[in-house]
């Protein structure tokens, strides 16, 4: 035991020694003098969002978490370049997609530690907030996107949530169904939720549910509810 301590404190001083250079904004360094980027060593080469990592080491996850939170975030989240919003053939254009895709995995795995868990809402809520409603209403069928809104969904019925959780479900619209059986789906977990839940986590929950789908519940049928 006292040897996997001395090993995870060398690799946290190995990840932190990446924070100052992760911070450097439009570094051509950071940009074009590694091989991979430092982007996709944090992302792909190290095991950001793989579950062993997750659950067996937290704490050096949670310092990988920081330093990669610290780099997207330093260059806005990768979104000038992005090809969600430009044509682009930037070596970058495709980051914005994969901080979707590498967030909508973390938010579907068991994190333990709470300051991982909000770190990864800020990073989410950070992403998105450089996206008007006209350029997220155009990309939402997108799959990355169709992913995450069903990750928000899972983290907000499984998992304690935070405001800027219930920011995020609002504007991907996560609580909004467009059929009867996903209507369903989503009024009944809500429900389920509040069973639970206290006072303020319910009034937050309820208030970010679209109301368009608790009225085609109400319309269409709660005996749904009790199969």
């Amino acid at each position: 035991m006292k040897f996997v301590r001395e090993r995870e404190a060398c690799l946290m001083i190995l990840i932190g020694a990446f924070s100052k250079l992760a911070a450097l904004k439009s570094s051509l360094i950071v940009m074009m003098g590694l091989r991979p980027s430092l982007f996709h060593l944090l992302l792909s080469e190290m095991p950001l969002t793989e579950e062993w990592f997750i659950s067996k080491h937290p704490a050096i996850h949670y310092c990988l978490l920081r330093v990669m939170h610290t780099h997207v975030a330093a260059h806005d989240y990768f979104l000038s370049n992005s090809e969600w919003l430009v044509q682009s053939n930037s070596p970058s254009c495709l980051f914005a997609q994969e901080q979707l895709q590498a967030l909508a995995r973390l938010l579907t795995t068991k994190i333990q530690w709470e300051p991982s868990r909000t770190l990864c809402v800020d990073w989410l809520h950070g992403l998105l907030s450089g996206i008007d409603n006209a350029a997220l209403a155009t990309l939402s069928h997108r799959s990355e996107f169709v992913r995450i809104r069903w990750a928000v969904l899972t983290s907000i019925i499984n998992d304690k949530t935070n405001e800027k959780l219930y920011s995020v479900a609002v504007r991907l619209k996560v609580l909004c169904a467009g059929d009867n059986q996903n209507a369903v789906s989503i009024t009944k977990s809500v429900l389920n939720k509040l069973k639970t839940s206290s006072q303020s986590v319910g009034i937050a929950v309820w208030s970010s549910i679209d109301m368009r789908t608790y009225l085609r519940v109400a319309n269409d049928g709660w005996f749904m509810l009790s199969e």
